[in-house]
């Protein structure tokens, strides 16, 4: 198997293109195998390895690593069809992997930025870490047509950061150009397997079954919540209109935040250009942004991927500073941003288990199942467009060594 991927690393494109500085280093560095393109001062070294996944799947990667002045630039791919569990569908562990990933990057220092990023309108994850040594690790993480990327870039300690590196990748698609996507939120064209009328459950643990046809959601409470309307900013600073539905008993709080992210007005501080040239990745960004001020409230001590009815979301734990648990959950369907909490009191015990009850509704007020069928990003996604992408380049005519553009640091 080594020797396989040892002759497909061979078969890695190099291309570069002499600058008016004839020891500048700088080429633009394109991999057929694992369909991407990334700015690069050496040629890297290719190798291959095995990443386990979150359940234990061990998928098959390749390692792209660039060594120049103290800087390590390295570009993990793994292929993620691969190998899949049999306890856990697929499809849900590979959208995870991207979650999962950036969960380990975490732990390996001090993380001064956790947002959302995208590439070619394609979701995906940045971190800045500072390292125990001192240094600094760029990284963003992607999923894109069954593949994980993880592009990460260490500068030496006091060294201007390798942006212009992380900022020069594109990732290909199967016919090796520089494809651009729709971005149309959770669920966009997504099929809906399943959708059946809500049907009102039976009391459960005490409580009772609450549902807001005019936030779409339904859970099991211990009681009538009380119900206040605020304002949640965003990221990007936008004032969204949002409910917040809370409930106490027995030491425990419960707590449904609903944001309404179609409701963005101008504000003190936001820019006009920014919020009308931005709404669609400040929304499809909300998730992460959430799950960050979350973390951010005390100790994580569990930090996944989780699915309700096929939908994307985020589980975080995290012990706050009076010792109290707050076990959130956070998902994103329909312009609407919802965060389910549960705060238990120390040693208060179990509480009402809020999160499995947790149902989202549709426009209709109907129980939507999405398709599974083992899709990750792109799949029933809209393609708006192919071409140079952000980094001003023709890759195609790059590939076919017809031209190439090498990178001018600073541009």
């Amino acid at each position: 198997m080594w020797l396989s991927l040892i002759f497909s690393a061979a078969l890695t494109v190099l291309i570069s293109s002499p600058l008016a500085a004839a020891d500048d280093p700088w080429f633009t560095y394109v991999s057929r195998e694992d369909r991407f393109a990334l700015d690069l001062p050496a040629q890297p070294r290719v190798e291959g390895y095995i990443f386990v996944s979150e359940y234990g799947a061990p998928w098959q990667g390749r390692r792209h690593t660039a060594e120049y002045e103290g800087f390590t630039h390295r570009m993990s791919v793994v292929d993620m069809s691969t190998a899949q569990t049999d306890d856990v569908s697929s499809g849900f562990e590979k959208r995870g992997a991207m979650a999962f990933a950036a969960a380990q990057l975490r732990t390996t220092g001090e993380v001064i930025l956790d947002t959302y990023d995208q590439v070619q309108v394609i979701p995906g994850h940045k971190l800045e870490i500072i390292l125990p040594d001192g240094r600094l690790n760029l990284v963003e993480i992607h999923i894109y047509d069954q593949l994980l990327y993880i592009q990460e870039s260490i500068s030496p300690v006091d060294a201007i950061p390798g942006y212009y590196v992380q900022s020069s990748m594109e990732l290909l698609n199967a016919d090796l150009i520089v494809p651009r996507y729709q971005n149309t939120g959770f669920p966009g064209p997504v099929p809906v397997v399943s959708s059946s009328a809500y049907v009102p459950r039976a009391q459960a643990m005490g409580g009772i079954d609450y549902v807001s046809h005019d936030d779409r959601f339904a859970v099991t409470l211990p009681g009538e919540p009380t119900v206040e309307e605020f304002t949640y900013e965003s990221a990007q600073y936008s004032p969204w209109n949002a409910r917040r539905y809370s409930v106490e008993s027995d030491g425990h709080q419960y707590r449904m935040s609903v944001i309404d992210m179609t409701t963005s007005r101008l504000g003190p501080g936001v820019d006009a250009f920014r919020n009308t040239a931005r709404p669609g990745s400040e929304r499809s960004g909300a998730l992460a942004f959430a799950a960050w001020n979350l973390r951010e409230s005390g100790t994580v001590e569990v930090d996944t991927y989780v699915e309700r009815q096929e939908i994307p979301g985020i589980r975080v734990e995290v012990i706050l500073e009076d010792g109290s648990h707050n076990a959130a959950e956070i998902y994103e369907h329909n312009d609407y941003l919802y965060i389910l909490e549960h705060i238990s009191a120390r040693d208060s015990g179990m509480g009402v288990d809020v999160h499995v009850s947790l149902q989202l509704l549709d426009t209709e007020g109907s129980v939507p199942v999405y398709v599974d069928d083992d899709r990750t990003f792109p799949d029933f996604m809209i393609m708006t467009g192919d071409g140079t992408g952000a980094a001003g380049r023709d890759l195609g005519a790059i590939i076919r060594g017809e031209a190439s553009t090498p990178l001018v640091v600073g541009e």
